[in-house]
């Protein structure tokens, strides 16, 4: 129980912290939960599975290089649809993001 309680504060700092601000039901959605299980998971209420704590760790991981490969850009966590879409693509390695500062 402890690796998911450590699993659920990791999701906890991801969620709050001011660069991502993903919506919990973001999370839910990448990891096929729906987001009413997902809050009784938040509240420790429910432990995740091996398997469920696993996605959340990926979809995590993910999210936060997805986010790196975007900056400066701001990503919207609350469209998990593209999100989950955009998560593709970057890990087939077909999903490029390139910004140029028109000013140099």
């Amino acid at each position: 129980m402890a690796a998911t309680y450590d699993v659920i504060t990791v999701a906890e700092e991801f969620m709050y912290d001011r660069r991502h601000k993903c919506p919990a039901k973001t999370l839910a959605f990448l990891i096929g939960m729906s987001a009413g299980r997902f809050s009784t998971v938040l509240a420790r209420e429910v432990p995740l599975s091996g398997d469920q704590e696993l996605k959340l760790r990926n979809a995590i991981a993910d999210l936060k290089k997805l986010a790196e490969l975007c900056d400066p850009l701001p990503l919207n966590m609350s469209e998990a649809v593209k999100l989950e879409k955009s998560l593709e693509l970057m890990r087939s390695g077909v999903l490029k993001v390139t910004t140029v500062d028109a000013r140099e």
